[in-house]
């Protein structure tokens, strides 16, 4: 290149080193020009051509052949002939003063330019072009767009398309779909944008070419930065968000999301948890290692082969379980769903520590069209596996009315063992279930009612059982407005109802016109609360009962709906045409709802071991028959047949009152009566661990169930270890910083004129109150107790039968002294706390 003229070998004439009259090409020494001149090169290609077009003229003329302009201009290297080499900082420098690109034209010198390799050193200067242009050539994450090494030289070929433009965009895969993007593509042009860089790692003089026929907009980089990678990367045990929190420190107006950061920190920790692209082979080869690793307290639980279109998975956690074994006498099972990316159904099963729920078992369920028993066989597996290989003595298991759950838990635990509905749910389907107008109950078994009761009237039957001939208007009226409950009342208290023995008297009590019931004391918002979702709220709702207000307040909140979700229907309770024949079907008219709702609490909380009204106690039998007794006197009265039939179907005949109501088991009031430790322990995991992944992997909950939620477990339950802390005060327990705000708002609270038989020595009274409180308390008990010293609340532990309450530091006003431990209760109560060891805490 350093001469100035050069000797065509075809034609013999010397002409002048320009692109004017010669080519230029690559070699072994690199760039040089041909040895003929460009006439000659180009008259040689003229006579191929035309020999080619007579021997295929077709061929020759086919207009549908590819378009390889592109190649033979990148293939077209006279530009650089007679280009005068500069260094990268010259380059960069013209290339910014330039008034336009279209096509820019260099010989670079990039000695000082730090390399590992070619590559390196093209996708700066590609990186560097678009620092000064604005315009941005490929992706330098993903290197170059293509490489081509050229024929007999150690020289490629290098390019980079310009990212806007049009004809290199990725066409969308979406399917057409109404459920369009909200968010569209990038804008592109027809710009022709491409750097081509010649480059042999034999030389640092490389020739750069740029062509953009378009001054377009310039590219807005939404890329994450460099500084903000290594600082996730540095940063492996922070959270997402709080990787956001301390990014937006430094970057104040960032153009990349917190979505971006997400996908990098998400990548960054697939390593802990990924082992296959299967999640569920993940999930067991993820808990397989975890077993053998000391650091990891979790074991794998062998579950029935997959089958049904039903997979699944278990686990464990021994050392929870093996800490406190002795002390769980109680378990509630629960599960969620929508928590994982696949859908699986997540079931926990939490142990009741001193009012506290800890975990000691998981499962995980995905159904697809299964067999209707396949899933309750797994759940029974897990509970077994869980029961015999642990020993836990449950006396108490709780669940939710699905009726898998409930048949998986009375099929694994012994007969002997209490299991209940949780109250909430069962607030909530009653109350729900009342306002669905169109659906009829399911089938009543009339003769099971009548052979217990002999007192239930056979013909009081659902329209769809009941003969046609006795479809008569006045059979089937209906009570439209309030119907006052009587009450006797003997010496200030009120007389409780009881079942009657035959032979029988039934006085029905119609409402007189123009009577006006009296205020109850229960108010709008009282019966409103019942559809809230707090524990908060429940307790609110049943500080307001009263056993001496009527049953008559109407739920002003009351919907009607034609029909519900499923969770409120039992099998066989159809949906029904809103008119039949002619008349419309009403369920429950509204007036009604908030009455059967009392009662139905009440009926809930009774039991053997609280007095009733009258200071009497009575037995499961006296409670339960009563119960019916008033439903049904409660319902034959009013005309509603259809509630009747519901109530006793779903709630009160013997099988399903013996797992709602809590006078089913005579013996001990359970500490637990919801399964709201169960909806908290998956909502905290959802808005706490969980809070910044949307429906994670099963493997990944898997890991984050053992590294995380397992060891804030273990430290959590170190404040009911004796040994914690010795000789330092222990903070309160959730159990008792409840029990200490319920004890000091009852002592606040004014005593009536009302005089109740209060027996602190039992820790009962005859109030009514204290059946509803989840503690167990009323404010007489308080109020006949002196204030206790404030080393009362921290080692108070409600026991589960009489007296509920026993501590040196619980004294009478009066004097008289609580029955001890040893003498109370009933000698069923004794032999129930011989066969197990909780009669410290019972």
């Amino acid at each position: 290149m350093a001469r100035n003229t050069q000797r065509c070998s075809k034609c013999h004439n010397w002409k002048e080193a320009t692109a004017e009259f010669w080519k230029g090409t690559f070699g072994e020494d690199g760039f040089k020009l041909t040895a003929n001149c460009r006439q000659c090169l180009d008259a040689a290609s003229s006579q191929k051509r035309d020999a080619r077009a007579k021997k295929n003229p077709e061929k020759e003329n086919d207009q549908g052949a590819p378009d390889n302009t592109n190649t033979r201009r990148a293939d077209d290297v006279s530009d650089f002939i007679g280009l005068p080499a500069m260094d990268l900082d010259a380059f960069l420098d013209a290339l910014a003063n330039a008034d336009e690109i279209s096509l820019f034209l260099a010989l670079v010198d990039i000695s000082a330019l730090e390399k590992e390799s070619v590559r390196d050193a093209t996708d700066a200067i590609a990186r560097s072009i678009w620092e000064k242009t604005g315009y941005r050539f490929s992706d330098y994450n993903y290197s170059y767009h293509s490489v081509h090494p050229l024929k007999n030289s150690s020289t490629s070929r290098y390019e980079y398309h310009c990212l806007q433009i049009s004809t290199r965009q990725h066409k969308s895969k979406k399917a057409l779909d109404v459920k369009t993007r909200d968010k569209g593509a990038m804008r592109t042009f027809d710009c022709q944008g491409w750097i081509t860089i010649y480059a042999s790692p034999d030389d640092d003089e490389y020739f750069v070419r740029i062509r953009h026929q378009d001054c377009h907009e310039k590219y807005a980089c939404i890329d994450v930065p460099e500084d903000v990678r290594n600082y996730i990367e540095a940063n492996p045990n922070l959270r997402a968000y709080q990787l956001w929190k301390e990014i937006l420190k430094t970057h104040p107006f960032p153009a990349f999301t917190q979505k971006a950061v997400y996908n990098l920190w998400s990548k960054q920790h697939q390593s802990q948890w990924r082992r296959n692209d299967d999640e569920l082979e993940s999930a067991k080869i993820l808990l397989a290692e975890f077993s053998k690793d000391p650091r990891y307290q979790v074991e794998s639980i062998t579950l029935p082969p997959d089958s049904g279109g039903c997979i699944a998975l278990a686990f464990a956690l021994p050392l929870l379980i093996r800490k406190w074994a002795g002390t769980i006498r109680e378990a509630a099972l629960d599960s969620t769903f929508n928590t994982t990316k696949a859908g699986y159904e997540c079931f926990a099963l939490l142990g009741e520590v001193f009012g506290s729920g800890l975990p000691v078992g998981f499962l995980f369920i995905k159904t697809s069209n299964p067999d209707p028993n396949q899933k309750e066989v797994f759940i029974r597996a897990f509970i077994r596996r869980l029961l015999d290989e642990w020993n836990l003595q449950i006396i108490q298991s709780l669940s939710d009315k699905d009726i898998t759950e409930i048949n998986a838990l009375l099929a694994e635990l012994p007969d002997d063992i209490k299991h209940q509905i949780c109250f909430w749910h069962s607030l909530r389907i009653v109350k729900g279930r009342l306002a669905v107008l169109a659906r009829r109950p399911a089938p009543y078994n009339v003769e099971e009612a009548f052979a217990e009761f002999d007192w239930i009237d056979r013909e009081f039957l659902p329209l769809a059982q009941l003969d046609p001939e006795l479809q008569t208007p006045d059979r089937l009226q209906v009570a439209q407005s309030f119907l006052p409950t009587v009450k006797l009342r003997f010496q200030g208290q009120a007389a409780e109802s009881s079942a009657p023995t035959r032979p029988k008297i039934v006085i029905n009590l119609g409402r007189q016109s123009g009577t006006t019931a009296p205020a109850p004391r229960t108010t709008e918002e009282d019966v409103s609360d019942v559809s809230s979702d707090s524990d908060a709220a429940l307790e609110q709702f049943l500080e307001s009962l009263d056993d001496d207000d009527e049953d008559y307040s109407e739920d002003p909140t009351a919907i009607d709906r034609i029909d519900g979700p499923a969770s409120l229907f039992e099998a066989g309770e159809n949906l029904v045409s809103v008119f039949a024949s002619g008349t419309a079907y009403v369920f429950c008219p509204a007036p009604h709802r908030a009455q059967i709702l009392r009662i139905f609490i009440r009926h809930f909380c009774e039991h053997p071991l609280l007095p009733d009204r009258t200071g009497n106690l009575r037995s499961s039998k006296q409670i339960r028959a009563a119960a019916v007794f008033e439903m049904y006197t409660f319902c034959k009265q009013r005309g509603l047949r259809e509630v009747w039939a519901y109530m006793w179907t779903a709630w009160y005949c013997p099988g399903k009152y013996k797992i709602m109501a809590r006078a089913s088991q005579p013996d001990f009031i359970g500490r637990w009566r919801t399964t709201m430790s169960v909806e908290n322990f998956w909502r905290n995991l959802k808005h706490g661990t969980l809070h910044h992944l949307l429906h994670p992997r099963l493997d990944q909950l898997v890991c984050l169930i053992a590294t995380e939620i397992v060891p804030a477990f273990e430290a959590k339950m170190q404040i009911f270890d004796p040994n914690y802390r010795p000789g330092r005060a222990k903070a309160l327990t959730l159990f008792q910083r409840q029990f200490k705000k319920g004890w000091t708002t009852l002592e606040s609270r004014a005593l009536g004129d009302r005089k109740y038989q209060t027996d602190v020595s039992r820790w009962s009274c005859s109030c009514g109150q204290q059946k509803y409180s989840a503690l167990l308390l009323c404010k007489h008990l308080v109020q006949a107790v002196n204030s206790p010293d404030p080393a009362f609340f921290r080692e108070v532990v409600r026991r589960r039968t009489i007296p509920f309450y026993h501590h040196p530091l619980l004294k009478a006003k009066d004097g008289s002294v609580i029955a001890s431990i040893e003498d109370s209760g009933t000698a069923r109560c004794k032999a129930q706390e011989s066969r197990h060891p909780w009669s410290r805490s019972l």
